[in-house]
């Protein structure tokens, strides 16, 4: 983990990254990556859409594509880029989602009680009831 490295091997990756920024250039190996094919729960019939690929990225790639990403998702969110559902991944207070995740845990179910006490006061929570087919 890139926490426990020393202050001068954290000095030499960090003038690494900031050399592949600057120059646009990363090295062809980080471009590469193995895609691991994982099987939902059901059965795999030896058809691809059937299981979910995740891709493994080594420790500095992907601290990287993070940086990257957290410097562009600041320019997109300050210049209003992305409108509607599109801004899911950006990382702003605007966004819901990274709103809910940033919340304590307490905070959600606090928020979440309130949300559920408003519904059902104004008349808004649906109760279903069931009937036999007798």
């Amino acid at each position: 983990m890139l926490k426990h490295l020393g202050t001068r091997i954290s000095a030499l990756l960090l003038i690494l990254i900031q050399a592949c920024l600057s120059k646009a250039d990363i090295s062809d190996l980080w471009r590469q990556a193995m895609v691991f094919p994982i099987p939902k729960p059901h059965e795999w019939k030896c058809q691809l859409k059937n299981t979910r690929p995740i891709t493994l990225l080594e420790v500095i790639r992907k601290s990287l594509v993070k940086l990257f990403y957290n410097r562009l998702s600041t320019i997109m969110a300050s210049h209003d880029v992305l409108k509607g559902g599109n801004f899911a991944l950006v990382n702003t207070n605007a966004n819901p989602i990274s709103r809910r995740r940033s919340m304590s845990s307490e905070n959600a179910i606090s928020a979440f009680r309130e949300k559920r006490k408003d519904k059902f006061n104004s008349g808004g929570w649906k109760t279903y009831t069931f009937k036999s087919k007798t």
